[in-house]
């Protein structure tokens, strides 16, 4: 069953999006209002809540009565939005067990989350951007704006091209890349055992690691006192700080 909504751009200030197994994928594109295109089973395509009022539009699978054994049953629904290019709002959406894929969002603040599907991003521009998950892999390029959250628990991230003023990560045993396109101007985080790995075109940081047996390692960058501050708590998590002007690497 297909299921197809339109909604003015006008009368949208935030987009929300929560859902169960159903995979999301968000684009921008040359429209005029912002679409809904949904996909699968009659039942789960009908029960889904599609409503816009007082500026927000909110997408939802309702979760009361599902379980473990419902969201790995066989079913599938696809929900595909499509948004104004010119559209700058805040976008908060998240999935359970389905995929998250997003690209070329510009807004205000952008949330985005899973708990054990994939989540991938691309060409997002906003305020503050939060990427999280628990288990799933986080892979996200050319991202750019004041601060980057991102948060992960057994999932690995990788971010490419990103360009942030403030960064804060967390992660539990997933190893995290940062691959930055401008000096930083400061990153804090924690971790348990993950490692954190920064590249950067930067050839001083003032490094810090506060672990029981992790190690921090430098590639070109020195630690000087006054410079960009890198901070980061861990048991036995490594944190590796590279200058990209003098280095090329390769995704691990």
């Amino acid at each position: 069953m297909n299921r197809n909504e339109s909604f003015p751009a006008l009368d949208v200030s935030a987009v929300t999006v929560h859902l169960a197994w159903a995979s999301l994928e968000m684009i921008v594109d040359d429209v005029e209002d912002i679409q809904v295109l949904v996909s699968g089973d009659a039942g789960d395509v009908e029960d889904l809540k599609l409503l816009c009022q007082e500026g927000r539009l909110l997408v939802e699978q309702p979760t009361y009565g599902i379980n473990i054994k419902q969201l790995n049953a066989e079913r599938w629904m696809q929900i595909f939005l499509r948004i104004p290019r010119a559209w700058k709002g805040a976008v908060e959406a998240s999935t359970v067990t389905g995929p998250l894929k997003s690209r070329g969002l510009t807004g205000t603040d952008l949330s985005l989350g899973t708990v054990s599907g994939d989540l991938r991003a691309a060409e997002l521009s906003s305020i503050t951007t939060t990427l999280h998950t628990v288990s799933g892999d986080v892979k996200a390029s050319d991202i750019s704006g004041e601060r980057l959250t991102l948060r992960t628990v057994s999932g690995d991230a990788l971010v490419n091209a990103c360009g942030f003023d403030g960064y804060r990560v967390a992660t539990v045993s997933g190893g995290v890349q940062l691959d930055m396109t401008r000096p930083l101007d400061k990153l804090e985080g924690t971790t348990v055992s993950g490692d954190v790995r920064i590249y950067a075109p930067i050839t001083a940081a003032d490094a810090t690691l506060r672990s029981v047996t992790g190690r921090l390692r430098t590639s070109g960058v020195s630690i000087q006192p006054g410079a960009s501050p890198i901070g980061l708590a861990s048991v036995s998590g490594n944190l590796e700080i590279n200058c990209s002007l003098t280095s090329a690497h390769e995704e691990e």
